[in-house]
């Protein structure tokens, strides 16, 4: 029999999106995929998940970590692209990517996108914007923190580029040591403590740092696509859209 792991939340919209859209998106390697769902017997109202069993967060297994293993993180980083393009070709975006919203398979070889509940829908009219973003701790980009995006798409591979940075470098952010600086610094958009951080912690691959500083451009029109990420050089050894990570 399958382990599984059941989360109880209450009965809120915020869940019964989060619900519609895993069930909508179906099953994907890194996505955390969900089996069943209903409401919880008795007067409080609350709905119980049950989804697949994962170990961690990925903000929990860098937090246990006393140094980076490169070949494991460009794994997950490749995995965690890996699930954004399926998100996004059924017709999302994600909306609250960070690392604590990344989970780890139960036996450590996956990364699982989680925590669908501020995603929204890009179909039908509805790519222009994102409304009422929340803010994820530090890993939103620039333009959502106007409230919108005209490039949604764009906004998730930003906070991608965040995750990745804070992956390598063990926790580090590049827009600043103190956590609640970076909200504020990315809406500044401040690029320079990207490029001061990147000079102190990303050693011995330049692709990566290509990569990184492609993701986080402030303007989401010059970022990469998830399809530009997955073969680019960091990943495919040739740099396929060479213009795209200058």
């Amino acid at each position: 029999m399958k382990d599984v792991a059941i989360k109880v939340v209450p009965a809120s919209k915020r869940a019964e999106t989060e619900i519609k859209r895993l069930l909508d998106l179906g099953d994907h390697h890194n996505i955390v995929n969900i089996i069943y769902s209903g409401l919880c017997p008795g007067a409080l109202k609350e709905r119980y998940i049950v989804m697949e069993l994962c170990s961690k967060s990925l903000q929990e297994y860098i937090e246990e970590l006393v140094g980076p293993s490169f070949v494991l993180f460009s794994g997950y980083a490749k995995q965690l692209v890996s699930g954004l393009i399926f998100i996004h070709k059924n017709g999302f975006v994600h909306g609250n990517l960070n690392p604590a919203n990344v989970l780890l398979s139960s036996n450590g070889y996956y990364v699982k996108i989680s925590n669908f509940g501020y995603s929204k829908g890009i179909k039908d009219g509805q790519s222009k914007s994102i409304v009422r973003v929340t803010d994820t701790g530090g890993y939103k980009a620039p333009e959502l923190y106007g409230g919108t995006s005209i490039s949604p798409c764009k906004s998730d591979v930003f906070s991608y580029g965040l995750i990745v940075f804070n992956m390598f470098t063990l926790g580090k952010h590049p827009y600043g040591a103190d956590p609640c600086d970076w909200s504020y610094n990315i809406r500044k958009r401040k690029p320079d403590l990207f490029e001061i951080q990147a000079a102190g912690y990303i050693e011995n691959s330049s692709e990566l740092e290509k990569l990184l500083k492609a993701t986080l451009r402030a303007k989401p029109q010059n970022r990469p696509t998830c399809e530009d990420i997955i073969n680019c050089s960091f990943f495919k050894g040739t740099l396929k859209h060479a213009h795209i990570f200058r």
